[in-house]
């Protein structure tokens, strides 16, 4: 069970550990349409795993009630984004969008996107922003101008609490981010074999529906 949120690399035997970009965009592209935010422009780094993110998002718009205002690549660079983003922002002024997705997380483009999309018209006043990544890691991150009120995917963050109350206790110092990924796989398995299941390393046992969650949170 690799930690990946690419779930192409899954089949036959192998199983990932981790919220994919498929569920957090479905769960995101649902969740902006119904506070009225569903026509959505597409930006992303032309890099493998941002061109994976932007498909998944694609593919979570053609399911939902959302429409595909636009898409809009960029190189993956400083100079990159600079130069690309005048035109993209025109592209999405034109396209009648009212939300941006954006694949790019706080350590690839993000804070670049944050400062220079607002300083060419395509700010949080306007547009909803959304975040396929994590927006608060670092939580500096969060006082960008760019990604206020922006929406992006959480675990549940009561469990994250107590998951990470219980670590800090044992261990004198805060889990790293995907420590609890590994708990939750390793419950997970856990449970099955209490539970008496003399399947439980089977596939249809460990894919069977946990009820984990993860929530759109809004940034203040």
């Amino acid at each position: 069970m690799p930690f990946s949120n690419n779930a192409a690399i899954a089949g036959g035997n192998l199983f990932i550990l981790g919220s994919t970009f498929d569920s957090a965009a479905s769960r995101l592209v649902n969740y902006a349409s119904r506070q009225g935010k569903g026509r959505i422009f597409i930006l992303h780094a032309n890099s493998p795993a941002e061109i994976i993110g932007r498909d998944a998002i694609q593919r979570a718009i053609s399911g939902s009630s959302a429409s595909l205002a636009g898409v809009a690549g960029f190189s993956p660079s400083q100079q990159g984004i600079i130069d690309a983003l005048p035109g993209i922002a025109r592209q999405i002024r034109s396209s009648g969008a009212d939300a941006v997705f954006v694949t790019s997380g706080t350590q690839d483009a993000l804070p670049f996107l944050a400062e220079l999309l607002p300083e060419n018209g395509i700010g949080p006043d306007i547009y909803q922003m959304i975040g396929l990544q994590r927006l608060d890691q670092p939580s500096s991150a969060l006082s960008l101008k760019g990604v206020q009120g922006a929406l992006f995917a959480l675990p549940d963050r009561n469990l994250t609490q107590q998951f990470s109350g219980r670590f800090q206790a044992a261990y004198g110092a805060r889990p790293n981010t995907i420590a609890g990924v590994a708990y939750d796989g390793i419950s997970a398995i856990g449970g099955l074999i209490a539970s008496g299941d003399s399947g439980a390393l089977t596939k249809s046992s460990l894919t069977r529906a946990r009820g984990f969650s993860v929530q759109a949170a809004q940034l203040i």
